[in-house]
């Protein structure tokens, strides 16, 4: 970028010869000029020999200013850009979003990461004026991450692969390489805001059903509270209700819009809150009162196989602007034993740790997706 710069402060220089322009208006230009183009341009296909300013000022800096996202330039290692990614992206490791864009900034944080290695010293990224010390900062403690969890291997190059999405257990394979073949893999899952696993919300979610009870949570909430449910809101309690095997299929999806029941009273949500809230509320405490014990524990073993033995946590935490390393001390050789049952979840030990399975509706309490939300924590933390 600095001969990106260097180039406009010698054209701008030479275009304007009035003696009415102070060195400090040049700079100021300049200035003008060069933050808008790290800042808008995403196609570095800009020819800066092409750029003449031969009218007033005012006029030739709103033309350009106007017409930045025009500009072809020809420097791309100097400008380089990685797709999907703008250089104020950064911030999304630095600010906590609220609670409805929490999807859109976790994809985004995921996409840095997967490219940050990418990044190159003459990459707008880290030439920024504004965001290159965040930048750098995160490169460097994510190179420091990697090399941290494979400390024990001599490699000489690290790729990152993106594993994620439903049916997958971890955001990226890690692969450590010794003259171009791979002599370890790490499956490694990013986690927002926090020092350690033990004070995740959920280091696992499984939808109920899966785990196998004499009678699942969604039957019985069918059999027992839906039409309790319905019956307190005017606009809901005479509406179509699907057929229980309908209902099963439909109940574990995410789309509304599948039955007219599940659209209508995500509409009408707000109607009877408290008192629908409290219904559900109950279903669930009877519900584990009733079957908690009946847990398949097998099952659930299964599924902590499968997500937790040889996974790596990488954690960012946004107090101290650092990763920390953290893993499940899970062991498949050991048994798990239920312990407790609360007004809302299944307390489950094995040996010095803890799973909460915690019983709640993923989409809108009562409507769609009823699931274990499964934390972890160690009995001495």
């Amino acid at each position: 970028m600095l001969a990106i710069y260097n180039n406009l402060l010698s054209l701008i220089i030479n275009d304007y010869d009035t003696p009415t322009l102070s060195k400090k208006e040049v700079l100021d230009i300049t200035n003008t000029i060069y933050k808008k183009i790290q800042n808008n341009i995403s196609i570095c296909d800009f020819n800066i020999d092409t750029l003449k300013i031969t009218n007033s000022v005012n006029d030739d800096i709103d033309d350009l200013l106007n017409n930045i996202n025009k500009l072809d330039i020809k420097d791309e290692k100097e400008i380089e850009r990685i797709d999907g990614i703008n250089v104020n992206d950064i911030e999304v490791f630095y600010e906590i979003s609220n609670r409805g864009l929490n999807d859109v900034t976790n994809r985004l944080r995921e996409n840095i990461l997967l490219n940050l290695q990418n990044i190159t010293k003459s990459s707008i990224y880290l030439l920024d004026e504004t965001y290159s010390t965040k930048w750098k900062q995160l490169k460097e403690q994510w190179t420091l991450t990697l090399t941290k969890i494979g400390i024990d291997y001599k490699y000489d190059d690290i790729k990152v692969s993106s594993m994620g999405g439903r049916g997958n257990h971890t955001d990226y394979v890690v692969s450590y390489l010794k003259d171009g073949e791979i002599i370890l893999k790490k499956n490694v899952e990013f986690k927002f805001n926090a020092s350690s696993i033990n004070k995740l919300p959920q280091i696992l979610q499984v939808f109920e059903g899966s785990l196998k009870f004499p009678k699942s949570y969604a039957e019985y909430y069918y059999d027992n509270y839906l039409d309790m449910y319905l019956s307190i809101d005017d606009k809901l309690y005479d509406i179509e209700v699907p057929s229980k095997e309908d209902y099963m299929k439909y109940v574990k999806g995410t789309k509304y819009e599948c039955h007219n029941l599940f659209k209508k009273m995500k509409d009408n949500e707000e109607t009877e809150k408290d008192n629908k809230f409290e219904i559900v509320d109950t279903s669930i405490k009877e519900y584990l009162k009733e079957y908690s014990t009946q847990c398949n524990l097998e099952i659930l073993k299964e599924y902590l196989n499968k997500s937790q033995i040889d996974k790596t946590y990488v954690l960012w935490d946004t107090n101290t602007h650092q990763f920390n390393i953290d893993s499940c001390l899970y062991d498949p050789t050991l048994e798990l034993q239920i312990v407790d049952t609360t007004h809302n979840s299944i307390i489950i030990e094995q040996g010095r740790i803890i799973f909460k399975l915690l019983l709640r509706w993923k989409n809108h309490k009562g409507i769609l997706l009823p699931a274990y939300q499964i934390s972890y924590k160690k009995k001495d933390e």
